[in-house]
């Protein structure tokens, strides 16, 4: 109505519709973070722990070499659950790239991000989950879970939306499993996460 009346200049147009277009693309990238817990289930299937794991640091390769950040996969390299297997990719990647950025906020030359993958005694999988980063503040360790909750600057390029390490708890919640934080752990951060013994599945 104000272009029809000439009311508004270029510059107000212009400007307006940056800020249009900056919204717009804010609410993509929220969505985006949502969409593994809010979408359907897609095809599930058994699949192999380690490769899973493998295959997310192998496609993070680049920024991990850039970071000097070396990684290890140790532990039982056969053991198989049944699921979504992209949706637990998801859960991997939100760990490794939070793991990126607390290694590079501890202004560390190089760093180290170590998995590994067993059993316990009643057959469930345990899986640790942990950097020599910067850690968690202990004042916060009880919400870093909660949605919109973030220890990272909100301008930073790695995010602070707060929404990663929720998708991680909802998405690891469709294996039944849970995931805790260390809070003994003094040298960087470490998770553990726990996915109970599964009924053999048909495919």
């Amino acid at each position: 109505m104000k272009v029809t009346h000439n009311d508004i200049s270029d510059d107000d147009l212009e400007q307006l519709f940056n800020l249009i277009y900056s919204q717009t693309k804010r609410i993509g990238d929220l969505l985006k973070r949502f969409n593994p817990i809010v979408s359907s289930r897609g095809k599930e299937s058994s699949f192999v722990i380690y490769d899973r794991i493998k295959l997310i640091f192998e496609d993070l390769h680049a920024r991990l070499e850039s970071a000097c950040i070396r990684y290890t996969i140790d532990g039982n390299k056969y053991i198989r659950i049944y699921g979504d297997a992209i949706h637990f990719d998801q859960v991997f990647y939100n760990l490794v790239v939070n793991s990126i950025y607390a290694i590079n906020h501890a202004h560390k030359q190089s760093g180290t991000i170590k998995v590994d993958i067993n059993y316990n005694d009643n057959n469930d999988v345990i899986i640790s989950f942990c950097d020599d980063g910067s850690g968690i503040p202990e004042g916060v360790a009880d919400k870093i879970f909660e949605p919109f909750f973030s220890t990272r600057e909100p301008t930073s390029d790695e995010g602070g939306k707060g929404l990663g390490l929720f998708i991680v708890w909802n998405i690891l919640k469709m294996f039944n499993g849970h995931i805790f934080l260390d809070k003994q752990y003094i040298k960087g951060t470490k998770f553990n996460i726990f996915i109970p013994k599964q009924e053999e599945q048909n495919e």
